[in-house]
């Protein structure tokens, strides 16, 4: 998360960071959709992982676990456990995990 949440942001330190975390056989991630510094910047941490998994050559077994029911009001963590706002987070998360393995579209029901 401190990836994405602490300015400024550094994506080429980050998927470093995270391309050897991949390489060295971490399989399970964390993440959010919220993690980012604001309303403008959702989704990515997300997107660092997406790219350290293709950066790394796709390997198989990446298991990702990403939250959904914040919001990011100016800034503010703001839990949001309305139905609407799950299922979009969820969608935006799909997004921007696209390509990651096992299909994430198969748990965004």
């Amino acid at each position: 998360m401190r990836l994405s949440t602490e300015a400024p942001h550094d994506d080429a330190a980050a998927v470093a960071i995270l391309r050897a975390a991949i390489d060295a056989g971490i399989t399970r991630f964390d993440t959010a959709h919220a993690y980012g510094l604001g309303e403008d910047d959702l989704g990515h941490n997300e997107r660092l992982l997406a790219r350290a998994w293709r950066d790394a050559g796709r390997p198989p077994g990446l298991r990702v676990i990403t939250k959904c029911g914040m919001r990011r009001d100016g800034g503010a963590w703001v839990p949001d456990g309305r139905a609407a706002r799950v299922l979009e987070d969820a969608a935006a998360s799909v997004e921007a995990l696209a390509g990651l393995p096992g299909s994430p579209t198969s748990s965004c029901r």
